[in-house]
């Protein structure tokens, strides 16, 4: 793929037409995302979007959706990556280089309130410019990604989870209270209750990047769909460290944060600030109950990308005790991590 990259960038990029460095940067054995360096210094990242020659001319055309994706969240003054130039026969597309840290990376290695008041405001531009524009941008909505779609996921997801949740939590607490599944139905009931929004579909720490002042950049647009924008938060700002040796699991999202989020979310969503807490609640629950389960997989599993399982452990039962609400079965979790 590099030798396609070459051949085509003087035509692609004009004004840069001679590449000096191409460094592979995705983390998987087959590399599909590159830094690009020319010859004067400038600097892009350029992605070979494996499936976008199969979704050519449908409506959910990988390329022709970021890229209208993207001009509508610039005009709004959204921090996205500006495209430079796609080249839809190959599924390549060209992006002016944002930032060289990930949230992912950040939150490893140093947790700011500053930065996280800056990510928090990014996605709530993000949310609100969505939200102005889902009759434009609906139609955009990617196979599996409707609203009864990813209702019908979260379904399959927690279902096998609930099966094991009294286990789980004696594994973790030590305890075996009375009441544990009827709090949980009633959680589970509130996020499938909670309105969803359109929006990206891949979202993770490493899908934003930082600047060298700290602005956040949100990538992969390609592919939109429904999903609850609190999920979208937790799984933004929470860094799981994959494959790092000394990897931890740490979220940037405090009961603070929390507050600052839903205070500001609630200006433009038909949510009181107490509903968005809640819902924001559940997500963080569920989402590191399901983290820690893959921490005692994985302990058992020596070539599980996740390792440094103690520390990983501790840091989930820490996330776990902090409470974003008042919502009583939420507080019902929550306190038994604080015994």
């Amino acid at each position: 793929m590099t030798d396609h990259i070459q051949n085509l960038w003087a035509s692609l990029v004009p004004n840069h037409p001679q590449i000096k460095t191409h460094q592979p940067i995705s983390q998987s054995r087959y590399h599909n995302v590159w830094k690009i360096t020319t010859t004067d210094q400038a600097i892009f990242a350029v992605k070979h979007h494996l499936f976008a020659t199969l979704t050519h001319g449908k409506p959910y055309d990988l390329l022709t959706v970021e890229t209208n994706v993207t001009t509508q969240l610039l005009k709004e003054g959204v921090s996205v990556p500006p495209i430079v130039a796609t080249s839809p026969e190959h599924g390549l597309a060209i992006y002016e280089w944002c930032g060289d840290q990930t949230v992912d990376d950040h939150c490893q290695h140093e947790i700011s309130k500053n930065i996280t008041n800056q990510i928090i405001n990014t996605l709530l531009d993000l949310e609100a410019t969505f939200q102005k524009h889902t009759a434009q941008l609906q139609s955009y909505t990617a196979p599996g990604s409707t609203l009864q779609d990813t209702l019908t996921t979260f379904i399959e997801t927690v279902t096998p989870l609930t099966e094991i949740l009294p286990n789980l939590i004696h594994t973790l607490t030590n305890q075996a209270p009375s009441h544990l599944l009827a709090h949980w139905h009633k959680i589970v009931a509130n996020i499938k209750e909670s309105p969803q929004r359109l929006g990206p579909t891949d979202y993770n720490a490493r899908n934003i990047v930082l600047s060298n002042t700290h602005q956040p950049y949100i990538l992969e647009l390609a592919k939109i769909g429904y999903d609850w924008p609190e999920r979208r938060l937790i799984q933004y700002t929470t860094s799981l460290g994959a494959h790092l040796p000394t990897g931890r699991i740490l979220g940037l999202i405090t009961p603070e944060a929390a507050y600052t989020y839903a205070q500001s979310a609630a200006k433009y969503r038909p949510a009181s600030e107490n509903q968005i807490l809640t819902t924001l609640d559940n997500h963080h629950l569920i989402f590191h109950l399901l983290a820690a389960l893959h921490c005692l997989q994985a302990s058992t599993s020596p070539h599980h990308p996740w390792q440094n399982i103690d520390a990983r452990l501790h840091d989930i039962q820490i996330a776990l005790s902090q409470p974003f609400s008042n919502f009583e079965s939420a507080l019902f979790f929550r306190n038994l991590f604080q015994a």
